[in-house]
C-alpha cells in the first residue's frame, strides 16, 4: 500500500516542454523513433499511449529560466541549442502515479529522439538537459523518475517540494537549518521513503532514521501553490516539524 493514497480531486494533467530547433511540423514527425506517430490529437507512443501536443514559439525569457531550473548542468552542445531555440514542444499527458510518471518520460524521451534540447517540468519547475533526462529515463526503476520530476525549493524558513503530485503523492514541508545541503537531503529522503517504501504514513505520526532527525508529520492542504495551477498538488503536504521543537 502506498503513502497516504488519496486520489485527486480531479485529473491530474502535466506538462513538459521541450525545446529545438525545428522549422516545421513536418521536421518533427519525421524524427520520431520508430513506432511512434503524430495525430490530429498529438503524439501515440509504440504501446499506444497517448499525449496531447502543441508547439509555443521561442520567446526571450525561456532559456533563462531553464538555465535556473537545472537539476545538473546540461552539455555545452545541448545549452547552446536552448539559447538558440526555435519552438517549445508541449507534450501533455495525465500524471498521479509513479506509473503515469514513467509514461510522460517515454514521452518526452521520443521528443528528445526527435531533435529536442532538453526538458523543461511545468508541474514542478524543474529542468534537465536531454542527457541528463535520458539518464534518469534508463534508471527510473531505480529513483530516475523521482529525480525527473521532483525538486525541493529553500525559503528564508523553511524547505519545501514541488512536483510530488505527478507520482501521486503529497508534497512535504521542513523547517531550515541553515544548511540548504543537509536540509535538501533530509527532504529528498524522506520523500523518497514515502513514494517507495510501500509504507502508509497517517497524520501525526512519528518519522526518522539513525541519521536525519526524527519528525512528527501533519497533513495540511497545499498553501504553496494556487489552487489550478500547474505546481498545485491536490494530494496536499506533509509539514515536518522536529519532535525535540515540540518537547519545547
Amino acid at each position: 500500500m502506498r503513502a497516504d493514497s488519496r486520489q485527486p480531486p480531479h485529473a491530474l494533467e502535466v506538462t513538459l516542454r521541450i525545446p529545438g530547433a525545428w522549422s516545421r511540423p513536418e521536421e518533427f514527425y519525421e524524427a520520431l523513433p520508430s513506432g511512434c506517430r503524430c495525430t490530429a490529437e498529438g503524439l501515440v507512443m509504440p504501446d499506444g499511449t497517448e499525449f496531447e501536443l502543441h508547439a509555443l514559439p521561442a520567446d526571450e525569457e525561456f532559456p533563462r529560466v531553464f538555465a535556473g531550473s537545472c537539476a545538473k548542468l546540461p552539455t555545452e552542445s545541448e545549452r547552446a541549442a536552448i539559447e538558440d531555440y526555435q519552438v517549445n514542444i508541449c507534450l501533455t499527458g495525465s500524471g498521479g502515479s509513479i506509473e503515469a510518471a514513467k509514461r510522460l518520460m517515454a514521452g518526452a524521451a521520443a521528443v528528445l529522439a526527435a531533435g529536442g534540447a532538453g526538458v523543461f517540468v511545468d508541474n514542478s519547475g524543474i529542468a534537465h538537459g536531454a542527457t541528463d533526462w535520458l539518464t534518469l529515463f534508463d534508471s527510473a526503476d531505480d529513483g530516475g523518475v523521482y529525480w525527473a520530476f521532483v525538486m525541493a525549493v529553500q525559503s528564508e524558513d523553511d524547505v519545501y517540494s514541488l512536483g510530488m503530485h505527478v507520482l501521486g503523492f503529497r508534497d512535504a514541508i521542513i523547517p531550515s537549518t541553515g544548511n540548504q545541503e543537509y536540509d535538501s537531503r533530509t527532504l529528498h529522503s524522506f520523500l523518497g521513503y514515502t513514494a517507495f517504501s510501500g509504507a502508509t504514513l497517517r497524520d501525526g505520526e512519528i518519522v526518522g532514521d539513525a541519521i536525519l532527525p526524527t519528525f512528527r508529520v501533519h497533513s495540511q492542504s497545499d498553501d504553496r501553490v494556487e489552487p489550478g495551477a500547474p505546481m498545485f498538488n491536490p494530494y496536499g503536504r506533509w509539514r515536518l516539524v522536529a519532535v525535540d521543537v515540540e518537547r519545547n
